[in-house]
């Protein structure tokens, strides 16, 4: 009788322990993992920071769409292509350009995004008169 008691007892201070070892376990895991949440929250804000500083959300501009969209067509040699303006409201504007170099056209409308905040957010692209040159209508949007 003695010796079940001694197993019974043995038995049971054993699960005793290793459930206070699970728990302590449990409760440790959990910490890493609050722990390694906040890092991750924490690198997240970091890394906002940094597309922050590599691209810089736009600011907004005092000039119109309209003066916006002169202004960069004539940074991108695209002056002369440049047709017609056609302001729909405050914050859409029309644009034609008949004979466009497609790479300043390019490179125009992506300056006009990453500097004023300005998308394209409707266009028709067709072949120009000669190899490399476009004509295009488009709308350039600005909220």
């Amino acid at each position: 009788m003695a010796i079940r008691v001694a197993v019974v007892l043995g038995v049971w201070l054993l699960l005793a322990t290793l459930g206070s070892a699970s728990n302590q376990s449990a409760r440790v895991r959990n910490a890493n993992l609050a722990a390694q949440a906040e890092q991750a929250r924490t690198q997240a804000a970091q890394v906002q920071v940094l597309r922050n500083q590599r691209h810089p959300r736009p600011a907004a501009s005092s000039l119109s769409l309209m003066t916006l969209t002169e202004q960069g067509a004539k940074r991108h040699r695209l002056d002369t292509a440049l047709k017609q303006m056609d302001p729909q409201d405050e914050h859409h504007l029309r644009v034609i350009l008949r004979d466009a170099r497609f790479d300043d056209m390019m490179l125009w409308w992506g300056q006009l995004h990453t500097e004023a905040g300005v998308s394209v957010t409707d266009a028709e692209i067709s072949a120009g008169s000669v190899s490399g040159l476009v004509n295009a209508q488009a709308t350039l949007s600005r909220q």
